[in-house]
């Protein structure tokens, strides 16, 4: 046996001490990279609930603005407009259910309604607890007008602070989420033709009829003509007669074809360019899905019958019962007109003169046809459907056979229409039920009324941001 010398003794020793140590460190780091993980394991998922609760505080939120909210309307005006957003008696205007904030909005019922619904909502599962809380806060108000009723409305754009929070024995998780949400303005008359029944046939065009549009801002019918967006729908159902054209869509409700009162029926020869069908949620949630029909106010008209036989010049006012008849010419000057009826035969003449925006509100009492136009002789020599208005707010019939002329527009949610006469209408139709029999009678939708008669839509998110405390 060879002795080690005295150098060499211990040696092993040291070498089992260092392979311990370095044993011992690695567990040691082990250990420490397991618990890290575990940790940041469980703070992800704190994070992510937290951040799914803040998500249902948003989207809570939405809804309530979208079922809930209403607006404090003539209040409104009094907000004042400030670099930060909106004030209302000298404070951001806000609806506040987050510990710690206030409400300042004119309404109480929605200042309790808001906080009801947003404020501290628990949400539990096993081995989970948390909840979720809304403020919203108002940061732009524009004034607007409902078309055909003069009722003040507004375009509002909120900013909702959304707070999702878990509550856990090693510490709590926050994530807030800041969603921006607004009022899209939406077209009123989008249609060359729409019916508010939900009936069969509630758009009936037949006789050879056919649709299709221009644009009076761009120019004249002739100039701007477009074998498109001549398009027709109803809550209801659209039913197309033989050899009848529609260039353009017909928006429904029910996607099934042929069979009245779901979708669309066609007739030989029939044809439409396309179909928007509606959702299970709401009735022709597509593109021309049509806003809330605005309500008219109650037409206050004159007395006693105005019969023109001749040359007759009218001032904007209230009149009685208007019978136009053949060979008279009847001239609006440009204004607000409140009238019983209107009739219109043989060849008797409208024109509006000078050149401006006339609109005929029609009470029609005691009468089942409150505006007859059957003279073929309708002239708005502006070229602009908009410049002549027909607003109706009744149950009667309207009947129309349009001309060479015949720009207008016709608002009558609760009527009846039928038109006739194998004639030419240029503009935009809203009724109860429109009914177009005739030789080849053509409805031509101004593609500018897109751009007009615009309503206050549904709220709508337009933006999101999340941060984490």
């Amino acid at each position: 046996m060879t002795n080690l010398s005295n150098g060499e003794r211990g040696v092993a020793l040291i070498v089992a001490l260092i392979v311990m140590l370095v044993l011992c460190s690695l567990a040691a780091a082990i250990l420490f990279v397991t618990e890290t993980q575990t940790w940041t394991t469980h703070n992800y998922r704190m994070e992510a609930q937290a951040r799914f609760l803040a998500d249902a505080a948003a989207q809570r939120a939405v809804n309530w603005f979208v079922n809930s909210y209403q607006t404090p309307g003539t209040i409104s005006p009094a907000y004042v407009v400030s670099t930060t957003g909106m004030l209302w008696n000298g404070a951001p205007v806000t609806l506040a259910a987050i510990d710690g904030e206030s409400s300042n909005f004119p309404s109480s019922a929605d200042v309790s309604s808001f906080y009801a619904a947003l404020h501290d909502r628990p949400v539990s599962a096993s081995g989970f607890q948390g909840s979720y809380s809304a403020t919203a806060t108002l940061i732009d108000w524009q004034a607007a007008t409902i078309p055909f009723s003069n009722q003040a409305s507004a375009i509002e754009t909120w900013q909702i602070t959304a707070q999702g929070e878990v509550t856990d024995p090693a510490g709590n998780a926050v994530v807030e989420e800041t969603v921006t949400l607004t009022q899209q303005q939406t077209p009123l008359m989008a249609f060359a033709a729409f019916a508010t029944s939900n009936a069969c046939g509630a758009v009936n065009l037949g006789g050879g009829a056919y649709t299709n549009s221009f644009d009076s801002s761009q120019g004249t019918y002739s100039q701007t003509e477009s074998s498109a967006n001549g398009n027709v729908g109803s809550q209801g159902n659209v039913t197309l007669g033989a050899g009848t054209t529609v260039n353009g869509t017909a928006s429904v409700p029910n996607p099934t074809m042929g069979a009245c009162p779901a979708g669309v029926t066609l007739g030989s020869n029939a044809s439409v360019t396309g179909l928007e069908v509606g959702g299970s949620e709401t009735p022709l949630d597509g593109l021309n899905d049509v806003p809330p029909m605005p309500q008219l106010a109650t037409v206050t008209p004159g007395t006693g019958t105005l019969s023109v036989g001749q040359a007759m010049s009218l001032v904007p006012g209230a009149y009685g019962d208007i019978a136009l008849a053949s060979g008279g010419t009847l001239t609006f000057a440009p204004g607000s007109y409140y009238i019983n009826s209107l009739s219109v035969s043989g060849s008797g003449t409208i024109t509006i003169s000078p050149a401006g925006q006339v609109i005929l509100y029609v009470a029609g009492n005691g009468l089942s046809t409150p505006v007859s136009l059957t003279g073929n002789s309708l002239t708005n020599n502006t070229g602009v459907p908009a410049d002549f208005q027909i607003v109706y707010g009744g149950t009667g019939t309207i009947q129309i056979a349009g001309g060479s002329a015949a720009y207008a527009v016709v608002y009558a949610p609760g009527a009846s229409v039928e038109m006739t006469g194998g004639s030419d209408w240029y503009g935009s139709i809203i009724s109860n039920s429109f009914n177009e029999m005739g030789n080849k009678t053509a409805l031509h939708y101004d593609r500018n009324l897109v751009n007009q008669y615009l309503v206050p839509g549904p709220f709508q998110a337009v933006s999101i941001s999340r941060n984490k405390y």
